[in-house]
């Protein structure tokens, strides 16, 4: 994957199905933003979700740590409402979410 900035379908397009997420976080204190760090073999990036909500969060590390890879990753356009992600993380859990827009930036590591 090249490095830069892709918006909407580019960013349903271009992350796979195993991609690694090491952080999650808001992205400014009183924000409905979020930001998922994520890795993969050879890129890392930073999807940015804008004016979130539906946010649910399900991890149970036990024996794991560090990036946690996702076993499945899908992303889909909800006409006129924006996006839903959902990374399933088996076996550790899962992270889903609704949106308005979607932005990743790319770059190597």
């Amino acid at each position: 994957m090249k490095q830069g900035s892709y918006s909407g379908a580019q960013v349903a397009k271009q992350i796979p199905g195993d991609v690694g997420i090491v952080g999650i976080r808001w992205l400014g204190e009183g924000e409905n933003d979020i930001v998922l760090d994520l890795s993969v073999a050879d890129w890392r990036g930073q999807l940015i979700c804008s004016w979130v909500t539906d946010l649910k969060i399900e991890l149970d590390y036990g024996k794991y740590g560090g990036v946690i890879p996702a076993f499945d990753c899908e992303i889909t356009q909800v006409e006129k409402a924006g996006w839903t992600i959902m990374f399933d993380l088996s076996p550790v859990g899962s992270v889903s979410l609704k949106c308005n827009e979607l932005q990743l930036g790319v770059h190597k590591p």
